[in-house]
């Protein structure tokens, strides 16, 4: 993995040649960290000598190159949080771990002799093909199909295509849902089939015309997804094998998305979820893929641990602005889990500010402070711009209310920051306009009356 310099660099307005003093203080709290602080030779050589940097001089360059303040930079209790998200900043290296196109030839060959002959369908068989009864439902009655499948997930639905020649021809129409796990697939699968194993996915979307939500998730990442955080693992160039790993197929399944959406695929889709595909931090990138395939407005985006980091979230921000026509429609956003810091926080506030639809934003399991809080207070306070706003002196309370920034917003979730209570005593203040609202301040999965407040 290879870092960019200029990742680093769009947060510098910040610092000052007198920070000298400061950083020796920054120094000295990595060397006394639990984690740092066990005296290995690689976080202490020639760290005084100065001809080259120890590891804890380089974690200490990245943090403050990579803070969006001083006061963020200076921030004890997430420390270690911004250690772990400076994995963000980095870009795989991919021609050291990837093979080569004449063993990547010689792979799929191998699998095209093991591969069983397709099934292939045409109306005169769909017309004459029978189930032992004539005129049985399941060979002709679309509304009734349709009924019935509704009860059904999508993997159940499509399922059904073996019953029969007409249900495996009309059957993906019926889907309304998929939910596609990249751990689901054997890795022997993926070994034979290379990046082809990924394929199968966009004929089938293709196929799926009335499919309204996807969801993308990898459930070897469902265990650190309980514990809060999820790790990157590390890339090794051990073996070409590496890069088709079960590991690396949620890449591989959401950059086929983005292939199958950029065609012309899903044009019903309103609902967006991508759980923790990733195994790689530098595998985020097929995030602004599969967004920027987009072709519909969607209603409900749920980016949880796609290892997306500040720089990350501003691009996510820019894409907001630039494609406002498949965003500005959202009811939910969610951006869980994504070591987001102070300069993203802003990127993405500002973004969002116009969302007058958005009713649910979740936040959580970030590294947002009091002076995100105080941000995201700010904009659930102030109004829109106020252009002709009081010509009427008698406006009414709900138009008053219609004119705040996200004024369709009623559920926050900012759970498994760092926010404290100033903070979170100024979003109170902000939202004692809004009637109906849930902020949500501890565990979401345990009802109490202190982790949460109805103003």
């Amino acid at each position: 993995m290879v870092s960019t310099a200029s990742e680093f660099a769009t947060n510098s307005e910040w610092h000052d040649p007198t920070d000298v003093q400061v950083r020796k203080i920054m120094m000295a709290r990595l060397r006394s960290h639990p984690a740092l602080a066990q005296h290995h030779p690689i976080l202490q050589t020639r760290e005084d000598t100065g001809t080259s940097p120890s590891l804890l001089q380089r974690l200490e360059w990245m943090l403050y190159h990579s803070a969006g303040s001083l006061g963020e930079y200076l921030h004890q209790p997430s420390l270690e949080r911004r250690v772990q998200g400076l994995v963000t900043h980095y870009k795989r290296k991919r021609s050291a771990t990837d093979p080569s196109e004449a063993i990547m030839e010689a792979i799929r060959a191998s699998a095209a002799k093991r591969q069983r002959p397709r099934l292939a369908i045409t109306e005169a068989e769909v017309r004459n093909c029978s189930v032992g009864a004539r005129g049985c439902v399941l060979n002709s009655n679309l509304d009734l199909l349709h009924q019935v499948c509704s009860f059904l997930d999508g993997k159940g639905v499509l399922r059904c295509r073996g019953v029969n020649k007409f249900l495996y021809l009309h059957a993906p129409s019926f889907v309304r849902s998929l939910h596609i796990d990249a751990a689901s697939v054997p890795i022997v699968e993926t070994r034979n089939q290379g990046d082809g194993a990924a394929s199968g996915l966009s004929i089938l979307l293709h196929e799926c015309q009335n499919l309204t939500s996807l969801t993308i998730s990898n459930q070897a990442n469902q265990i650190h997804l309980k514990a809060g955080v999820v790790f990157p693992r590390a890339l090794t160039a051990s073996t070409y094998m590496a890069s088709l790993a079960t590991a690396s197929y949620g890449h591989q399944l959401v950059r086929e998305v983005a292939n199958a959406l950029e065609s012309g695929a899903c044009p019903s889709l309103e609902r967006l979820e991508l759980l923790a595909p990733f195994d790689f931090a530098t595998e985020s990138d097929a995030v602004f893929m599969v967004l920027n395939a987009l072709r519909n407005p969607l209603k409900y985006l749920v980016l949880d641990a796609t290892f997306l980091g500040d720089h990350g979230i501003q691009q996510l921000a820019e894409l907001f602005e630039i494609k406002d026509t498949i965003f500005e429609h959202l009811e939910t956003l969610t951006v869980r889990n994504n070591f987001m810091g102070e300069s993203g926080c802003r990127a993405l506030l500002e973004a969002i500010e116009s969302f007058s639809e958005l009713q649910t934003l979740d936040l959580s399991r970030n590294i947002l402070t009091d002076t995100d809080a105080f941000a995201l207070a700010d904009l659930l306070d102030d109004p829109m711009p106020e252009e002709n706003l009081y010509d009427d002196c008698k406006i009414s309370s709900e138009e008053q209310f219609n004119v705040l920034g996200l004024a369709g917003l009623r559920t926050l979730n900012l759970q498994e920051n760092f926010i404290t209570c100033d903070g979170f005593h100024a979003i109170t203040i902000a939202l004692c306009s809004r009637e109906g609202f849930v902020a949500t301040v501890g565990d979401a999965t345990v009802p109490s009356d202190e982790s949460d407040e109805e103003e």
